[in-house]
């Protein structure tokens, strides 16, 4: 297995502060793989030279995994004249299928019926993939308090700015980032900034301010950022 994933970006994304990557749908971003732990988590990457945190729902991982006995389907990233004896050459974007591992460095695959090694860097994976383009990547703004009490998950306050990357009305439940911690809350908590004018939401907020659970809740979210914020420092 490859030692750095290679991830392509699914929706733009902007960095909230500067420990985070910032960049745009289809960039790539060089993930090594010892921060790949935990797929819902915030991972550590470089992306046009700079080295930060994204959210790892943000990403494709294009890093060719094969599987024994499974022929997998690799795209090129780039032209690639044969060095060596035995090494195939293709053009950028051929699509070349491999079959095992060769060695560290390279793939034993088929390009165009010739039989050959292809180096892992010039490839990545190109199994078709069923991707819904119907739901699309939202700014959400909190109308109420939602808490998680372990620190190291998801909480936001009333008025927070939490972003999803896909919002699926078909769900109970949806996944977004908010202070740099990605994980999933009831979706009635937010509502998109695009579809709901600022007014609206303002009257929304202030009605739920009122609220004693939301009082409560706002309470308890103060208490659980101060644990998050000691865990950081420590």
């Amino acid at each position: 297995m490859a030692e750095v994933h290679r991830m392509i970006a699914t929706h733009d994304y902007i960095g909230k502060n500067a420990e985070e990557l910032t960049f745009n749908k289809g960039d790539t971003i060089m993930v090594p793989k010892p921060s790949l732990a935990g797929k819902d988590s915030m991972i550590k990457g470089v992306c046009k030279g700079k080295v930060g945190l994204f959210p790892r729902i943000y990403v494709d991982d294009t890093t060719v995994e094969h599987k024994d006995g499974v022929a997998t389907r690799v795209r090129a990233i780039g032209n690639y004249t044969a060095a060596e004896e035995g090494e195939l050459s293709f053009d950028k974007n051929d699509v070349m299928f491999v079959a095992k591992r060769a060695s560290a460095t390279h793939w034993q695959g088929v390009h165009k019926g010739k039989v050959g090694t292809i180096p892992c860097r010039m490839v990545v994976d190109a199994s078709e993939k069923k991707v819904d383009t119907s739901v699309q990547s939202i700014r959400c703004m909190a109308v109420k308090t939602y808490v998680d009490e372990n620190p190291a998950h998801l909480s936001f306050k009333i008025g927070g700015i939490v972003h999803v990357p896909v919002a699926d009305d078909s769900l109970a439940e949806w996944k977004g980032v908010h202070d740099s911690v990605v994980g999933t809350f009831p979706k009635e908590y937010v509502v998109d900034t695009a579809k709901v004018d600022k007014a609206e939401i303002d009257k929304i907020i202030a009605k739920n301010s009122e609220d004693a659970e939301e009082k409560a809740n706002v309470a308890k979210f103060e208490a659980v950022m101060e644990k998050r914020k000691a865990a950081r420092s420590s």
